[in-house]
């Protein structure tokens, strides 16, 4: 009776062991299989982007950055990149929405490059841009050209500036 229990707990052992294996390797599969997915999704969203086909680029890049952001994690530099290519798309059409990426994106590089770095002021402009308040677009600005005279980038600095006063000028 003995030597069955122990038999029936090896053959449950081993069949567990098996199962474990199987859903591991299939895990695996399936994340190949939507890194390919990702990145032939991306090589689309380039080719739209390249053709000039916007509303194609456009959905390409939303699902490229969703993709992402279950590939590489919320916190990671690839989906903040993802978010940007995004938020650049769709900031004349849904500047709010692109002001909400432009933020997750500037959360992203500040933690990864730190808070006074060049990477971050492009995504500053734009935050600027597609700001809903003149002082808070105003903010963003002088942020940026801080940042562009710490770097000694007079056309950074003139670049922003013009911003800055298309926004100041604005209806917002």
């Amino acid at each position: 009776m003995k030597a069955l229990n122990l038999r029936s707990v090896i053959w449950l052992s081993v069949t567990a062991l098996i199962a474990i294996v199987v859903v591991s390797l299939l895990m695996i599969k399936y994340k190949e299989h939507q890194l390919a997915h990702l990145t032939e999704v991306y090589q689309a969203y380039h080719e739209a982007h390249d053709n000039l086909d916007m509303p194609l680029a456009i959905e390409l890049a939303q699902q490229a950055y969703e993709l992402g952001l279950v590939e590489y994690g919320e916190y990671s530099l690839d989906s903040a990149m993802l978010a940007f290519n995004w938020a650049n798309l769709i900031k004349p059409q849904a500047p709010e929405q692109a002001f909400e990426l432009y933020q997750y994106v500037l959360e992203s590089f500040s933690r990864t490059y730190g808070r006074e770095r060049i990477e971050l002021h492009s995504t500053l402009v734009n935050l600027g841009d597609t700001s809903p308040s003149r002082e808070q677009a105003s903010n963003y600005f002088q942020q940026a050209i801080t940042i562009a005279e710490h770097y000694n980038k007079p056309s950074l600095i003139s670049e922003t500036e013009q911003h800055y006063q298309r926004k100041m000028h604005s209806a917002i």
